[in-house]
């Protein structure tokens, strides 16, 4: 059984000769191990597409990360940005919408003139020529993440409070940014992850989630859907308070932080969506590989094996050993 379909079996509940490993955010990683700055690969896709194999061969991980500039949507819709070596774009705090009337004026941008973006569907497209028995997967931001880089994040929790309808607005507009970008990418991809770290249980109430979160987030999981490929969520923090909200997603599989226990995810999840995670990300940079083998061992055991995938809770560290991020695919086709 080849990878694609190891993953495939996995998010559809079958039953699997192992557990699937998945790379949550590792081509940051990818592209410092093997020499590469940032701009080495937004300028030329060839450099992230050799990493990114390069890796796969290295670690054999079940999936690849074939879209990784998921911040490349953000300056199309008017975002600053600064590009560093290593790791991923950082945000300038200079928001392009101050409220409602900006909003109204602002028109959807054609993406298919950005640079970012069509270096990135250029790696994707390669990347499905070369490696097309790997589960490839594009990561991209989530509604609540983009309306909070469009707005500012602390501007967005305080619009919640005083202009609740704005924020509706706000997030309706994100998903139709995000769906665009997702029919660009779709044909080379086998699955979106729609990453939300703004929407984390450590920022936002469960109130909060349920209001303005996840009707949106599940109509851009449905429409996502519809585009014949698989939808993958993943919220940073502690998320145990809203997973109850979470399971009406309609997402195909949740990826949770360390933080959230995985018997309470599989118990309230059930078997709405498989559940990927959720080794601390911290410990793969500064852990004994013995104690990486010993949580990923925890975890197969909490999550049980049908509807699971072995991974990261978040962004593998920059730097973080070799050997310890190879001990979660070593445990996982034991």
């Amino acid at each position: 059984m080849v990878s694609k379909d190891l993953m495939k079996g996995a998010l559809r509940f079958q039953n699997l000769p192992r557990i699937p490993v998945f790379p949550l955010c590792i081509s940051w990683w990818a592209f410092d191990h093997f020499g590469y700055t940032v701009t080495d690969v937004f300028e030329d896709p060839e450099k992230g597409v050799d990493a990114q194999l390069k890796t796969t061969a290295m670690l054999n991980f079940d999936a690849i990360e074939s879209f990784w500039d998921w911040y490349a949507i953000l300056g199309p819709l008017g975002c600053k940005m600064q590009i560093e070596d290593k790791g991923g774009p950082m945000v300038l705090d200079r928001p392009p919408i101050k409220g409602p009337e900006d909003l109204k004026n602002m028109s959807m941008p054609d993406l298919t003139k950005d640079w970012r973006i069509n270096s990135a569907l250029k790696s994707a497209a390669l990347l499905k020529e070369r490696a097309g028995d790997y589960y490839l997967f594009g990561t991209f931001l989530g509604p609540f993440s983009l309306a909070g880089m469009l707005v500012g994040l602390e501007n967005l929790l305080l619009e919640t409070i005083e202009r609740p309808e704005f924020v509706h607005d706000l997030m309706a507009f994100s998903k139709e940014a995000l769906l665009q970008h997702a029919d660009l990418c779709a044909p080379h991809l086998d699955a979106i992850m729609y990453c939300d770290p703004s929407a984390s249980g450590d920022l936002i109430s469960p109130e909060t989630t349920a209001s303005f979160l996840i009707p949106c987030f599940r109509e851009l999981n449905q429409e996502t859907k519809n585009m014949g490929i698989d939808v993958l969520n993943h919220i940073c923090g502690n998320t145990t308070g809203t997973l109850d909200h979470i399971a009406g997603l309609d997402a195909d599989a949740f990826s949770m932080d360390f933080k959230v226990d995985l018997v309470v995810a599989r118990e309230k999840l059930s078997d709405r969506m498989a559940l990927i995670g959720n080794i601390e990300p911290s410990l793969l940079l500064t852990a004994e590989s013995s104690e990486i083998e010993a949580l990923s061992r925890e975890a197969v055991t909490k999550a049980r094996q049908k509807g699971f995938v072995l991974s990261p809770g978040c962004d593998v560290p920059l730097e973080s050993p070799i050997e310890n991020v190879k001990r979660l695919i070593d445990v996982a086709g034991e």
